[in-house]
């Protein structure tokens, strides 16, 4: 399994429910009982990616899990923060964006406060 592939894994991981994940768990040899202690989905997928990794079964756990790698990796086109990118553009904010551009090339730090959802992060 390749890094690109190691991570598609660990995505489709955190996407799964406590359930699913504890699930996991037991058929891939892991026998800790996350559900009783109340662990979150991510605290899950992370110790299962680990124990998979470290056991030499993360084929097994990409099996187990339904996981399908993109047959095309070009299509998942990432930028450092693994998100995916997006061709779109920003309509009616080309005013915002200019001022934005402005206060990074004289601060080189900008914090942005707004709802979520509004497209804070595609501006990374």
């Amino acid at each position: 399994m390749n890094t690109n592939e190691r991570t598609e894994l660990f995505d489709h991981l955190k996407i799964l429910l406590p359930a699913q994940l504890q699930e996991l768990c037991f058929k891939c040899g892991l026998h800790t009982n996350y559900l009783e202690q109340n662990a979150s989905a991510v605290k899950i997928a992370i110790d299962l990616y680990n124990f998979a990794e470290n056991n030499g079964k993360l084929d097994t756990l990409a099996r187990l899990s339904g996981f399908q790698p993109p047959s095309n990796p070009s299509v998942t086109k990432t930028f450092l923060n693994k998100l995916p990118e997006s061709d779109a553009p920003f309509l009616g904010r080309s005013r915002e964006l200019a001022l934005l551009n402005q206060a990074w090339q004289a601060k080189g730090l900008l914090v942005l406060v707004a709802w979520g959802g509004v497209g804070k992060t595609r501006l990374v």
